[in-house]
């Protein structure tokens, strides 16, 4: 789970909703999302000069409305293999606010629009478009 807000990539860690409803369905939060975070915060800030904790088996982009843009001029983003291999995921603002909230209410919607997503970015065929992140401009 990775944002990009005020100016810095991030992630959240394994204590945050969003990456525990992702461990439920068998992904595992890399151990350099926790151990990078500052004090009990619940995510971790990254430089855009060095994008490797990010490259992870399925890279999930997270939208507040602004994220676009900044993804596309991340400039180290395109040499993640997660993105050269179509395993990078993006959630419009929708999806991201039900996402955040974690809710009985908006998590069925949040499982509804995610799993096909997750399923084509995580399928084994680089050419298998993820919807989402061609919908944004994103895809390699």
């Amino acid at each position: 789970m990775a944002f990009h807000w005020n100016e810095q990539p991030g992630a959240y860690t394994s204590e945050d909703i969003r990456p525990q409803l992702f461990a439920e369905l068998g992904f595992v939060t890399p151990e350099a999302f926790d151990t990078a975070r500052s004090g009990n915060a619940f995510w971790a800030g990254f430089s855009s000069e060095d994008l490797s904790p990010l490259d992870t088996d399925l890279l999930v982009w997270l939208d507040d409305g602004e994220v676009v843009g900044k993804l596309k001029a991340l400039a180290l983003r395109k040499g993640l293999r997660a993105h050269r291999e179509g395993r990078e995921l993006y959630a419009d603002e929708v999806l991201t606010a039900a996402f955040s909230h974690g809710s009985l209410l908006s998590l069925p919607y949040v499982i509804d629009e995610m799993l096909p997503l997750v399923e084509a970015a995580v399928d084994g065929d680089p050419a298998t478009p993820v919807r989402s992140t061609h919908e944004a401009g994103l895809a390699p």
